[in-house]
Formats: C-alpha cells, sequence, structure tokens
C-alpha cells in the first residue's frame, strides 16, 4: 500500500516518555519525540479493527514495551482483523525507526 502526500493529515501528538525515563517521568528525565504515525481501520457493517504504525528515531525492529502493543485475537470471531506483522510478531500498535533515507516497508495483514 502506497500512502500519496494527500492522504497526510496534520494533528498535534502528546509528547511520549523516552525509554529508560524514571518511572516518575519528572520533566528533567522526559524528553520531546518526534512521531510519525499512520492509523487504519477497516470496519464491516458495525464492526471495525484497527491498527496503528508509528516512526519513532529510537525504537527497535523487535518488541519495545514503550512504544508497541501485541494484536489480541478473539477465537472464532467474524469481525475483521487488521494488524502488522514483523518477523512474525503480529502487532496492533507497531513502531518502527524513522528511516534516515529511502523507504520503510511493514507488512499489513487482514
Amino acid at each position: 500500500m502506497n500512502l500519496p502526500v494527500s492522504s497526510k493529515t496534520g494533528s498535534t501528538a502528546l509528547p511520549l516518555r523516552s525509554k529508560g525515563a524514571a518511572a516518575d517521568n519528572k520533566e528533567k528525565d522526559a524528553k520531546l519525540i518526534t512521531v510519525g504515525k499512520v492509523k487504519l481501520v477497516l470496519s464491516k457493517e458495525n464492526q471495525r479493527d484497527e491498527t496503528i504504525v508509528c516512526l519513532i528515531d529510537d525504537a527497535t525492529p523487535g518488541f519495545d514495551s514503550d512504544y508497541d502493543a501485541y494484536k489480541l485475537f478473539v477465537s472464532g470471531s467474524t469481525s475483521p482483523s487488521l494488524y502488522s506483522d514483523l518477523s512474525s510478531v503480529q502487532y496492533a500498535i507497531n513502531t518502527v525507526a524513522r528511516p534516515v533515507t529511502g523507504q520503510t516497508r511493514i507488512p499489513l495483514r487482514l
């Protein structure tokens, strides 16, 4: 799926806490992080599902507990499912490092 520039919308994102920030998240320990985000929604009648892919500079290709969320499935459900899949890990929220040059490919599954 290629998203054209015309599909972009702008909104202000809340700052996220950085990896390794203190649990009390004091202002001096937190740093502002620039986030690029794509939210995709799939719907069927009154049922819907969504997945989010984020681009954050210090994210890793593997599961990051500060940024990622596993996709949970309901056995026998007829609801549509949309998720990203990297290295056989199924994500509801998948955060990867922002590319320095070129493109980043995130496989999506239905």
